[in-house]
């Protein structure tokens, strides 16, 4: 059981506590709010790895890291991630629950958490160059990597197109081109407009003495911010159907599709959606895994993804090039029969317990417990994980046949071999 407590530190700095005594390890997860921007993404990527190198105090990462063992091995991470049109960057302290050591450690771990995000390494107004160029170089290897693995290619194309002209086409890990005209300088400054800037949220999970963390988190995070605008997200509106095909070194083609619904996660119908489509493309349990892959052997892989502040779909495939337009019809079968309620029992069911099955291993990790309540926080209806698998235990045939009559398709994208 998960005890959620709220407390609004001041204007632009919320704390949630969920109080779990499930494990001997605490997570502080600290995250900074911004508007995805082409202009400061990268260094969106780049600046919580430059942060967590080195402090004012711990001038190596070697000195960090001895200072992190002295707090029986604490450690920090950051993480990057794209939710809806918000960028967000954060930093998770792991650290263990003072019930099980002969000394409290809780307030010494969120100092140095606070002198990580806060109180950074910098000689004459900038960042530590090597710390910096090792970051670049780790950023430019994994954005490659992203670009080299084909799947990944496509879908991020594939959303650039579909969603042109909106945020949500903006690639979380930023872009190749910028790294050159990112120096130590210039991150700190853009650093220093962040950190005034960026609105914050806590998540405290754990086991900890609510009103001694409590009162450290609001005496760290008490500060001013004259917070970024962020602005509501937008439902995507239907445009005109776009196709492109484009030619690589590749021996396996990728198909991605996208549909249009118009539902937002504030509307009674979102969690038929999600359930939509999870029978559609959700698992091996689903209509075109069934269909597409086993039955007529047309893809290596096939699957049905959600963008849930979006409203839209993208159904991905890998196949072999002669095989597209076979594989397309088949597909648009599989969407007829949903719109013509040709869904079994075992389907619907099968959908609904694979989600169900997904939120109960939430809490299998604190981290991700924190994660999913922290994402709930920005919809416009937040609920518990009870409260969602209510929801998605109502959710009948004909729920899913409604959604399925909102589906309107408006991209395909191919990328295929060289002739």
């Amino acid at each position: 059981m998960n005890n959620l407590y709220k407390y609004k530190i001041n204007d632009n700095v919320n704390m949630m506590y969920i109080e779990n005594d499930k494990f001997k390890t605490n997570v502080v997860t600290v995250y900074f709010k911004r508007p995805l921007k082409r202009k400061e993404v990268t260094k969106n990527s780049l600046l919580p790895y430059v942060l967590k190198s080195s402090t004012k105090t711990y001038k190596t990462p070697l000195e960090l890291d001895i200072k992190m063992q002295e707090l029986y091995s604490s450690s920090v991470s950051a993480s990057v991630e794209k939710i809806g049109e918000k960028h967000i960057i954060s930093f998770t302290l792991s650290l263990v629950s003072d019930r099980f050591l002969p000394e409290s450690i809780t307030q010494d771990a969120l100092e140095l958490l606070k002198e990580i995000i806060f109180m950074p390494n910098v000689e004459n107004d900038s960042f530590i160059k090597q710390y910096v160029d090792i970051e670049k170089q780790v950023l430019s290897e994994d954005i490659k990597a992203e670009i080299n693995s084909k799947g990944k290619y496509a879908f991020n194309k594939a959303t650039e197109l579909m969603f042109e002209d909106e945020p949500f086409s903006i690639r979380q890990d930023g872009y190749l081109e910028d790294l050159d005209s990112i120096d130590e300088k210039n991150l700190y400054e853009y650093y220093q407009e962040f950190i005034k800037t960026s609105p914050i949220d806590i998540v405290v999970a754990g086991q900890f003495e609510k009103d001694k963390v409590t009162s450290y988190i609001k005496e760290i995070f008490d500060i001013k911010i004259n917070p970024v605008v962020i602005e509501k997200e937008k439902i995507h509106e239907k445009k005109e159907f776009k196709q492109k095909e484009e030619k690589m070194d590749i021996t396996q083609g990728k198909l991605v599709l996208g549909y249009t619904f118009g539902i937002s996660p504030k509307d009674n119908d979102y969690y038929n959606f999600v359930t939509y489509v999870n029978i559609l493309g959700g698992g091996a349990f689903s209509k075109l895994f069934a269909n597409v892959r086993e039955k007529h052997s047309l893809c290596y892989s096939i699957a049905s993804t959600l963008q849930k502040v979006k409203g839209t779909m993208m159904i991905t495939a890998g196949i072999e090039p002669e095989n597209k337009q076979k594989t397309i019809n088949l597909i648009n079968e599989q969407i007829e029969d949903m719109k013509n309620g040709r869904i079994t029992d075992i389907e619907l069911d099968s959908a609904k317990r694979h989600y169900i099955h997904a939120l109960t291993t939430l809490t299998d990790s604190l981290a991700a417990l924190g994660d999913f309540y922290y994402a709930q926080s920005l919809s416009d209806i937040p609920r518990t994980i009870d409260e969602i698998i209510a929801i998605i235990e109502r959710v009948g045939k004909d729920d899913i046949q409604k959604v399925a009559q909102k589906c309107q398709g408006e991209l395909e994208y191919f990328l295929t071999k060289n002739e």
